[in-house]
């Protein structure tokens, strides 16, 4: 195999997860729509209406339910880390 070959080999795998990583946080977000506080779910500490959920081990959706669960509003995706809740 050249060496063209293993190099286009990663992009498509990088380009495989990240896809579906992208399906998994929407699929995860269009479910908030319906329970806006999942199993695994969790209060932001110092933020007084944001929620966290994670996507997997290094991301996490930062959300806000407003009025009585009609609106969600979507903060940030973010990767895990000291700025993650800034």
């Amino acid at each position: 195999m050249s060496e063209h070959n293993c190099n286009q080999d990663l992009v498509s795998d990088k380009a495989e997860n990240q896809i579906g990583f992208s399906i998994k946080a929407f699929k995860i977000i269009l479910n908030l729509s319906e329970n806006p506080y999942p199993r695994g779910y969790d209060k932001v500490e110092g933020k007084d209406n944001q929620l966290r959920l994670w996507i997997d081990s290094n991301y996490r959706i930062l959300y806000e339910v407003v009025s009585n669960k009609s609106r969600i509003d979507i903060v940030a995706i973010r990767l895990k880390g000291e700025g993650t809740y800034k």
